[in-house]
């Protein structure tokens, strides 16, 4: 068991000096005890203080090297650690501007059946297990929050670079056979090479007068 106290109605910080005389330590922002004797001590204190107590299991706890363990695990979008992506909106992210996410929130899985449920659902013993880090951008973090549902379900399917590969050539897909049904129908052409050519038409209409502007640049 692990005893965490955390904010209510009053900052921990406010108490530093006798929650370190009931044995708590503040590592990754947060007050915590493994297995105190004296909870009971603390958990009074807590409800006269103002403070949030919070029993839990120590795989609920975040870990101080997770993000460590993210990198060892994670070797980026190219293998070679320098290039990654946010796995909430895709966007490409150097080493240095990633923030290392927890798909399944800490505080859901500490507080919640939700969030213990999530983890089982997914195979996750541990909330620091590298199954639940993800690369994610500062925006997207901090849009993220402790929240869950949709959240959850984005983080573990945009981990892959692939999957936000395949997502783009699909949209591609859809502007191009919109772009083709719309000449289609404005123009009354029918087959693919008909339109293809139409569009070369347009484009060398739009070019030559540019290719000219150029060639006379050079003269």
């Amino acid at each position: 068991m692990v005893v965490l106290v955390k904010k209510g109605r009053q900052m921990p910080g406010k108490y530093s000096k006798r929650l370190k005389r009931l044995g708590l330590r503040f590592e990754n922002g947060t007050w915590s005890a493994k297995s105190p004797p004296n909870w009971r001590r603390i958990r009074r204190f807590c409800e006269r203080h103002g403070l949030t107590y919070v029993e839990t299991k120590s795989e609920y706890v975040r870990s101080g090297s997770y993000r460590a363990v993210f990198f060892t695990h994670e070797k980026g979008d190219r293998g070679n650690g320098k290039v990654y992506h946010c796995a909430y909106c895709g966007r490409r992210l150097k080493r240095k501007d990633v923030t290392v996410d927890h798909v399944i929130p800490v505080s859901a899985a500490q507080k919640t059946g939700v969030g213990r449920a999530a983890m089982a659902f997914w195979g996750i013993q541990n909330v620091n297990d590298p199954a639940n880090l993800v690369a994610s951008c500062e925006r997207c973090n901090s849009r993220k929050g402790h929240s869950g549902g949709l959240w959850i379900l984005r983080g573990f399917m945009g981990r892959s670079i692939w999957s936000w590969r395949l997502l783009r050539l699909f949209l591609a897909a859809c502007v191009l056979a919109g772009a083709y049904f719309l000449i289609c129908r404005h123009t009354g052409l029918t087959g693919v090479r008909e339109v293809i050519s139409f569009i070369a038409g347009k484009l060398a209409e739009a070019a030559g007068p540019l290719i000219g502007r150029i060639r006379e640049m050079f003269r």
